[in-house]
């Protein structure tokens, strides 16, 4: 199942055979300890201090009830994009056109090198993997950003990212602290600092680990196999 949230539903209706796992994309990244990767990435946007010229690639909110947007996180990302070496990944239908009116609320003309659209998730990858950071409220966004071994920080605003996103130990801002933040008072440099200094990057590696054992398991019981190299990071476990 994808978190907590969903696999406690399915226990009430009497399906007792859930693991909440997140998203199986966390599997992608073959790294022997992919939570020291994120940690390098991490210091690296540290290191440059988010400086105008940082390379950030935004990931939309999606659209909720009404046919509205979280128009505060909405407005920190466009903020970043304008003040920052920001592109827009368009992931719904609904992005092309929200993405235009906000541009013009910006009095920024479209520029099609900071507007990106993927069909292709190895193409999405390796583009992200150009870029020094990558914040936004997709989880499938933050997704192919860990895939790529990038620092990636995710805004759930929605339960089911949130339940994703918990159930993967991803950085994020979520709830209250959430709530407080408006484009006047984000701080893109106070926040990596924070995560660098406050974030495990162990227990986000050992729930891959435990995420990875329980995939080999499922798999086991239909006879099939795990990745070689996902295998050999089970090994690895079973050896420290």
């Amino acid at each position: 199942m994808r978190g907590n949230i969903t696999s406690h539903l399915c226990d009430k209706a009497g399906i007792l055979a859930c693991v909440p796992l997140g998203c199986p994309s966390l599997t992608i990244n073959l790294e022997m300890n992919l939570g020291s990767v994120l940690k390098s990435q991490w210091m690296l946007a540290r290191q440059k201090g988010a400086s105008p010229g940082m390379r950030i690639a935004i990931h939309l909110p999606q659209k909720e009830e009404g046919d509205k947007f979280h128009e505060a996180v909405y407005g920190i990302l466009s903020r970043l994009f304008d003040e920052f070496d920001g592109v827009f990944v368009l992931q719904s239908n609904y992005d092309y056109g929200e993405v235009q009116k906000r541009l013009q609320q910006l009095g920024k003309a479209w520029n099609a090198s900071r507007i990106w659209f993927f069909g292709y998730m190895p193409d999405w990858m390796n583009a992200l993997s150009e870029v020094d950071f990558v914040i936004g409220c997709r989880i499938h966004g933050t997704m192919a950003a860990i895939a790529a071994g990038k620092a990636a920080l995710i805004l759930p605003t929605d339960f089911r990212t949130l339940e994703m996103a918990q159930a993967m130990k991803l950085p994020m801002i979520f709830g209250s602290e959430l709530d407080r933040l408006s484009p006047n008072n984000f701080n893109l440099s106070a926040v990596i600092n924070a995560v660098c200094t406050t974030y495990d990057f162990k227990a986000f590696e050992d729930t891959r680990r435990i995420a990875v054992r329980k995939y080999q398991e499922i798999l086991h019981g239909m006879d099939l196999e795990v990745h070689p190299a996902l295998q050999r990071l089970l090994d690895h476990s079973d050896q420290r």
